[in-house]
């Protein structure tokens, strides 16, 4: 969609562009400054968007379903990604058992992971109705 608007962009500044030369018998030159340019692409841009998002209309179910797998998505790579975490403190703590004061530190990481990955597992367990597996 947002390159199907970066198109319809570039299309319509083109239209509006042949509009002004058209006024001009014989322009000096074409050029607009590089940040006219940019502002009124931009603006442009954000228009065009925004009158996309007044005027058609939106499948809320598909969009709904979009949402829930993106966040479904994002919820697994985060628990993925505290698992992992986890699985190297718990080394790092094994190889230190020496150093006491850095356990404190390292202990209280591994709760801070282990609340975040539960979090996700509670979040794809609601969502799916299927328990984690860690």
């Amino acid at each position: 969609m947002a390159h199907d608007i970066e198109q319809l962009t570039h299309q319509a500044l083109d239209a509006f562009w042949e509009v002004v030369v058209s006024r001009f018998v014989q322009p000096v030159s074409g050029d607009a400054s590089p940040e006219r340019a940019l502002a009124l692409s931009i603006a442009a841009e954000e228009a065009i968007a925004e009158w996309i998002t007044l005027n058609t209309k939106v499948d809320h179910r598909r969009l709904r379903r979009s949402v829930i797998h993106d966040l479904l998505s994002l919820a697994k790579t985060c628990c993925s990604a505290f698992q992992e975490r986890l699985d190297l403190l718990r080394e790092e703590r094994s190889a230190m058992q020496q150093y006491t004061e850095d356990l404190d530190d390292i202990d209280d990481q591994i709760g801070h992971y282990e609340a975040l990955r539960r979090q996700c597992e509670i979040t794809i367990t609601k969502a799916t109705g299927r328990r984690v597996r860690s």
